[in-house]
């Protein structure tokens, strides 16, 4: 079972099950269907979740959905209702659901959190507790920036000025979409005994986003950019600046290599890497 698909439909692309044994649940069903079954589910709400569950008998519970919107951080840091109520309370309610029936789970998280994106720091935090303290088989992914091919108005080429709030030589962490779903069913197939952690990275490929943008205006010519002055960034891109200079340190891939043999072999050029997503991008719209 598959709760937030709407939102990672592009994993299905990649599903090493057959669709026929994947059950897809949201909270509004997406237009595009790649054959797999369909559910309404609201992760808030635990009693409908658990009717379906009962009803579809899954073995495993991947679990996508999260409200990563940016919010700046207030003085309070009180995180918007909305935030709590999915990325919180939906999270026990579908760790709840999986104790009980004894299903095995999987998520994924950013470690490039915005703004408010502390309560997904408390949901790693929940996983922790719930896999050491209820001997639940919970296992959590942390990924770099996703390379994604969705063709959706906020999945796009750009074509009018990027005014980068970030700095020309700051490292920026990457991955395709493809690898990035290759690293989840790995370690959902993982052997349990060889996990001794419950979050793992991994970290793709790092470029400085000066020379990722050069790359992206020799492929599209009408891509521009301009790097702004640290006078000329509001307080939410101030924020967000710090968020993304201090990805690339702590996106740490170790322990997934050790653990469960994690291999990612990364683009010789850069220009390699940027061309390879255009073709899928073409690939995915035709």
């Amino acid at each position: 079972m598959v709760k937030g698909f709407k939102k990672n439909i592009q994993i299905y692309r990649n599903i090493e099950f057959s669709a026929r044994n994947v059950l897809a649940s949201d909270i509004v069903e997406s237009e595009r269907s790649l054959g797999c079954k369909f559910v309404n589910i609201d992760v808030s709400d635990r009693n409908m979740m658990r009717e379906q569950t009962l009803e579809w008998n899954p073995t495993h519970i991947l679990h996508f959905a999260q409200d990563r919107s940016f919010n700046i951080v207030k003085n309070d840091r009180t995180p918007p209702e909305e935030q709590v109520k999915v990325n919180i309370e939906g999270l026990k309610n579908v760790l709840d659901l999986a104790s009980e029936l004894k299903l095995k789970y999987l998520s994924h998280t950013f470690e490039g959190r915005m703004g408010y994106m502390e309560t997904l720091r408390q949901a790693d935090q929940i996983c922790d507790d719930y896999r050491t303290k209820n001997q639940l088989d919970v296992r959590v992914l942390k990924i770099p920036f996703v390379i994604d091919y969705i063709k959706n108005e906020n999945f796009h080429m750009p074509q009018d000025l990027i005014r980068c709030t970030i700095a020309e030589q700051t490292k920026f962490p990457m991955i395709s979409m493809t690898d990035a779903t290759d690293a989840m069913f790995n370690l959902i197939m993982a052997n349990e005994k060889k996990l001794h952690k419950t979050v793992y990275s991994i970290s793709g490929a790092t470029y400085p986003f000066g020379d990722v943008a050069k790359g992206i205006r020799k492929m599209n010519y009408k891509f521009r950019h301009q790097f702004l002055l640290p006078s000329e960034i509001s307080e939410q891109d101030r924020q967000m600046k710090q968020i993304l200079e201090s990805m690339p340190d702590s996106m740490d891939e170790s322990e997934s290599i050790l653990d469960w043999s994690w291999q990612y072999k990364k683009p010789k050029k850069l220009q390699n890497f940027i061309e390879n997503v255009y073709e899928k991008i073409i690939e995915f719209n035709n």
